[in-house]
């Protein structure tokens, strides 16, 4: 595994080894993420500048701008953006794609699960009713197009009977918003069949095509799948903090570099 990370920046306390993590003997589910709440126009937009002067991320100081395929939106005379995966992306036995509103029943059965929102960061109530899901359902896709890639969020389902399972995300880590958080949420009667790792990976692989460096996943420190499907990603643990979210979390952290070593 590559090093070489500031982890002053991260502010980060070694006070756990990475094999020592997790050591509670619940059965947390999958690394959960938050269900925003806001209106469309305040979840992970950009700013209405130009393409080539938006979303520039910066790993361990060196700044990378986002670039993606044509489309129809232009500024100015510049060349066309595209802010949405060709989708849909598929593995084995899943196919990663777009939300729609027709899911919101499947997407309120993982966000209005307390097992899968007790360890959501950061912390919040789940989703009540499915009306809400779909309220929330139709602010990420509104949200969708403004998002430069690879960030955005999408829903896994099977393909043996086309069920949902649960969903990812990829977004921009608060408060600098400058490192990109991978998250993976499954209903509890999809976890343990290597779900998670699978629809992971190939986000992963795909992300990794969008000018981007390096992914991090971040759990509590007793979520033990999360940090288990963490590691089965091949992300290596770079410490603990609680600069994100005012949680003690476990930061977990995979470079491009790091794909070609592993495989």
């Amino acid at each position: 595994m590559a090093g070489g990370l500031s982890f002053a920046r991260f502010g980060f306390a070694f006070t756990a080894p990475p094999e020592r993590v997790g050591t509670v003997p619940t059965a947390p589910p999958e690394q959960v993420d938050t269900v925003p709440t806001a209106p469309p126009e305040q979840v992970d937009t950009v700013p209405t500048a130009p393409p080539e002067q938006v979303d520039t991320h910066r790993a361990n100081g060196a700044a990378t701008t986002a670039r993606v395929p044509l489309v129809t939106c232009r500024w100015g005379t510049g060349p066309a953006y595209r802010s949405s995966m060709e989708m849909p992306l598929a593995t084995d036995r899943l196919v990663i794609r777009d939300w729609s509103a027709e899911d919101a029943e499947a997407a309120y059965e993982v966000y209005g699960t307390a097992q899968v929102t007790h360890w959501l960061t950061p912390a919040m109530d789940r989703v009540t009713d499915v009306a809400a899901m779909r309220s929330v359902l139709q602010a990420w896709l509104e949200a969708q197009p403004n998002m430069i890639p690879p960030r955005g969020r999408w829903a896994i389902e099977r393909k043996s009977d086309g069920a949902v399972v649960g969903g990812l995300g990829i977004r921009l880590l608060p408060p600098f918003r400058e490192d990109l958080e991978l998250s993976w949420q499954l209903h509890p009667d999809a976890w343990g069949q290597g779900y998670a790792t699978e629809a992971s990976r190939a986000l992963i692989d795909w992300a990794f095509t969008q000018d981007t460096d390096e992914l991090f996943a971040v759990a509590r420190p007793n979520n033990t799948r999360a940090v288990a499907t963490a590691k089965r990603l091949g992300m290596e643990w770079v410490g603990e903090t609680t600069k994100y979210y005012d949680l003690s979390l476990q930061v977990y952290r995979i470079r491009h570099s790091d794909i070609a070593e592993q495989r």
